[in-house]
């Protein structure tokens, strides 16, 4: 009768343990699923810009700037490039610099 009480009494304890490792799992799962996923947003302060090139040859890769292109309109399209860049700068929220009266 002892016996089966603990043997009971394990396998209780067995199956609840099996189970939460189960919980803590999709738990998990989820919490990656939800990391995974990049953001979109993209404040702070933006980088300071040491070599247009390196833009250029980038906007060449993605086919914005072509062989038939001259240096006047290839500089036009960098400097499209960088406009827009800063512009989405623009939009993030701006930092106190200075601490809010107690009015």
């Amino acid at each position: 009768m002892e016996f089966t009480k603990i043997a009971l009494l394990l396998s209780i304890v067995l199956m609840f343990g099996c189970h939460a490792n189960e919980v803590n799992q999709q738990a998990e799962n989820i919490t990656s699923a939800k990391v995974s996923h990049p953001t979109t947003a993209v404040c702070g302060a933006m980088p300071p810009i040491r070599d247009k090139s390196k833009i250029a040859d980038n906007l060449r890769k993605q086919g914005l700037i072509t062989a038939s292109m001259n240096q006047q309109e290839i500089d036009q399209v960098v400097a499209d490039y960088i406009s827009k860049r800063q512009k989405q700068f623009a939009k993030c929220p701006k930092p106190l610099t200075h601490k809010p009266s107690d009015n």
